[in-house]
């Protein structure tokens, strides 16, 4: 396999996410395959489940430790994703606000927000978007969301499943 497309940083971040996640749910240089956007998003990615399954041959009745990857089957899948810029940043998401902000006043009604984390792309359970609008919403007395404060608090974190150091 050929690791020339990532740096020796990069390399080593891999090693380091890939080890963490094979002593606690892998064994001997292996780690369950449906594991892998955990692993990606620890390294900062933010790739769906669907092309991640795609990549690693998963499907939806792929049970946990039926199929497993090793370190040199996870590399070319995180450089091939980290090269990918499908990957909305801070202005996309403002853009996408505009959208739902029907009085042009920077805000969202609350209950639509939650509803759009709901419903809208990669499906969050009921109480993942509870957790979010907890830490990253401040819901006025009307019911409205300043959705720029929202944006800004959901990119810069907490992210629960990352190790920081």
């Amino acid at each position: 396999m050929s690791k020339t497309s990532l740096g020796d940083a990069e390399i080593e971040k891999c090693k380091e996410a890939f080890g963490v996640y094979e002593m606690f749910f892998g064994e001997a240089g292996q780690v369950d395959a449906l594991k892998t956007p955990d692993i990606l998003r620890s390294l900062k990615l933010t790739p769906t489940i669907k092309s991640v399954n795609k990549m690693t041959g998963c499907d939806a009745k792929t049970k946990p430790g039926e199929k497993k990857i090793t370190l040199e089957e996870f590399m070319p899948i995180y450089a091939q994703l980290s090269k990918e810029k499908d990957v909305g940043g801070y202005a996309d998401f403002m853009e996408a606000m505009l959208v739902f902000d029907k009085e042009s006043n920077g805000t969202i009604i609350a209950a639509e927000l939650r509803h759009l984390l709901l419903s809208l792309g990669e499906k969050m359970k009921e109480d993942e978007v509870e957790e979010i609008i907890k830490l990253c919403s401040n819901e006025d007395t009307e019911g409205n969301t300043k959705y720029e404060e929202f944006i800004k608090k959901v990119l810069e974190g907490p992210f629960p499943n990352e190790n920081n150091d």
